[in-house]
């Protein structure tokens, strides 16, 4: 019986399918018909208007038709068909119009989109919860005033492996423009647009929620208000794997502005790299202002503004929250003040600062970061090294008070005047412990206005600082005075080094369980360290740590006389700083492999081995200065 209903129900849907595709039809442009249009037309849902190559000129609305237009890309994946199979929209209208509440089974696939002109999207419109699939198209050429290349208004669109590049809008969104839209966005290169106020790039609008992963967003411009590469305001867009670069606006936020969440909730942004913008005003890098936001594994470098903020400029009001975790910000420019970051009048803002990289900034006031009256951001495990101030605070410029810091590293920066590593000008509200501040130029490393209690610096330690190590303060319980012994300053490494690990002796930094003993253990499980880096002891040369996804290998394994080059792989799940070093069995350091940043993929590297003795050696990956890896080789000889 359960078999026979089976049975029915199976005949049941092949009836059902049957009805709904055995009259779909593809009807050929221009055999069938002349025009795209006229194809349309004659389309029921689920048919396929297959277009030859050749230029169209016309502009085409789909009617509410779920149907798919295409040109040979869709039967061939022949990418060369894209560019010969144009519709030119003739500076008339929109090229492409959805407005009666297309789907996704409205598909849109192989097409140049060009020469459209409209008040709302020039290239393609979407509106009135219109949400068609478009895939694999070049939008170009087209201009609009808002939407050059395309618009998205109280719809959301999928858009797949899609390039929109030169077009422009008279006001907002030169290549996407979204208002109470949610569209997805997915390897999409929006390069060369331009927008006359907001939004170069792409410009978000009004309770918009768009997907933006593996997007490019490159060499665009906005002219007045800012966001040379995207512009958001009271929306909540999330980034993943997405670059910003080369993009300029005569306003704020070169690479993005950020302006005016309005309610509760946070944007995210992970994995994006945000590089070479400008910014004529605030923020060559993003501009924030009054927006919670969530950066992981964000890279902020070579970004330009003319006033503050290189960086990040960050302006936020009570219910604004600040989440930023391995953010790398390195090589910004400002001309006034906050040459990684400005913090603009954050009063009671939620601020979580936790392992930045600072680094290789400069500015008038506040090489690494810039903070204006009653702005306090608190940094944990941060390293804050060779920054540059005109003036006062190479690596950090406090207007007034002085915020919490907690195992930061401030070292080799230099400020012309006063506070070569920290500059504030008032008594201080915060405190530091297990932090080093270290080898800055400038009057004093850590220089204060007023008195500062001893008892709120604990366990740091400040060495060989120029002029001297701290001005109207005296360093409290657990200070020291001594070289942390970094890794390889000079190159950049600011981890802790401890070459005869774990032999006691004066390899071993000073800084090495001298943390504040009442601080949470390391993960090791020791007692804290000072500085933004922990060194590792946790990790056993006979006990190798578990396979972290990584995929670390020696090979061959073991090594004969007869070879010279041990090969060591590995895979990177993020865009991180790698190191991988060769130990010996007593654990002490026999060379450094590699350390540098990568991007996610794999890699391999080839080490010469000629002049080790035999015996057993370890490998030992770490990520961000987390080890994550050890893995044996034996070499024979």
């Amino acid at each position: 019986m359960k078999r026979t209903i089976r049975i029915l129900v199976l005949a049941t849907f092949l009836s059902v399918m049957f009805v709904c595709f055995a009259f779909a039809d593809t009807i050929n442009i221009p055999a069938d018909y002349s025009t795209i249009q006229a194809g349309i037309d004659a389309a029921v849902n689920g048919d396929a208007v297959l277009v030859q190559p050749g230029t169209y000129v016309e502009n085409i609305n789909y009617n509410g038709k779920l149907i798919t237009v295409a040109s040979l890309f869709h039967t061939t994946q022949d990418t060369s068909y894209i560019s010969q199979t144009i519709i030119d929209g003739d500076s008339l209208d929109s090229v492409v119009t959805f407005e009666s509440g297309e789907d996704s089974t409205a598909v849109l696939t192989g097409f140049t989109i060009t020469n459209g002109h409209a008040y709302y999207g020039g290239g393609i419109n979407c509106i009135w919860s219109s949400s068609p699939n478009i895939r694999n198209v070049t939008i170009t050429g087209n201009s609009a005033n808002e939407g050059g290349g395309i618009c998205c208004h109280y719809s959301s669109p999928i858009l797949e492996d899609v390039k929109i590049t030169e077009n422009s809008a008279i006001e907002n969104g030169g290549g996407v423009f979204c208002y109470e839209s949610s569209p997805s966005l997915e390897n999409v290169a929006i390069i060369g647009n331009n927008a006359g106020e907001e939004g170069g790039g792409i410009c978000i609008w009004s309770s918009s929620s768009p997907s933006l992963e593996n997007v490019t967003i490159i060499g665009n411009n906005a002219v007045v208000y800012g966001g040379g590469g995207m512009y958001c305001t009271e929306s909540f867009p999330n980034l993943k794997n997405v670059v910003i670069k080369n993009n300029n606006t005569d306003g704020n936020g070169g690479g993005i502005h950020f302006n005016w969440q309005g309610y509760m909730g946070s944007t995210n942004l992970e994995n994006v790299t945000i590089q070479n913008n400008i910014a004529l005003e605030d923020g060559g890098g993003i501009y924030s202002s009054y927006y919670s936001l969530n950066l992981e594994n964000v890279n902020i470098s070579n970004n330009i503004s003319n006033c503050s903020g290189g960086g990040i400029y960050f302006e936020h009001q009570s219910s604004s929250s600040i989440v930023l975790t391995y953010v790398k910000i390195t090589g910004n420019t400002a001309y006034d003040d906050g040459g990684g970051i400005y913090f603009a009048y954050n009063y009671s803002t939620s601020t979580n600062l936790e392992h930045l990289t600072i680094n290789g900034n400069s500015a008038n006031f506040g090489g690494g970061i810039y903070c204006c009256s009653g702005s306090q951001p608190n940094l944990k495990n941060t390293e804050i090294t060779d920054n540059f101030a005109y003036c006062n605070g190479g690596g950090i410029c406090y207007q007034s008070y002085l915020s919490d810091l907690e195992n930061v590293t401030i070292s080799t920066n230099i400020a012309d005047s006063c506070g070569g590593g920290i500059y504030a000008s008032s008594s201080a509200i915060g405190s530091i412990n297990n932090s080093i501040i270290s080898n800055n130029i400038g009057n004093y490393g850590l220089y204060i206005g007023y008195y500062f209690p001893s008892s709120d610096i604990t366990y740091s330690n400040f060495h060989n600082n120029e002029v001297g190590n701290c001005f109207n303060i005296s360093p409290g319980t657990g200070c020291i005075e001594a070289d942390p012994l970094f890794v390889d300053p000079m190159n950049g490494d600011y981890h802790l080094s401890w070459a005869n690990y774990p032999t006691q002796d004066s390899t071993k930094s000073p800084c090495i369980d001298a943390g504040d003993p009442s601080s949470p253990l390391d993960p090791d499980g020791t007692i804290a360290d000072m500085g933004a880096y922990y060194f590792n002891q946790g990790v056993s040369i006979d006990e190798p740590v578990q396979s972290s996804g990584y995929n670390l290998t020696n090979y061959p394994n073991p090594i004969n006389s007869n070879i010279n080059n041990l090969k060591v792989s590995f895979n990177i799940l993020k865009p991180s700083k790698v190191k991988i070093q060769l130990f010996n069995i007593k654990g002490q350091l026999v060379s450094t492999l590699i350390n540098e940043d990568k991007n996610i993929g794999e890699y391999s590297i080839n080490h010469p081995i000629n002049k080790l003795s035999s015996g057993i050696y370890f490998t030992r990956m770490s990520i961000d200065g987390v080890d994550k890896e050890v893995k044996k080789v034996i070499l024979l000889r």
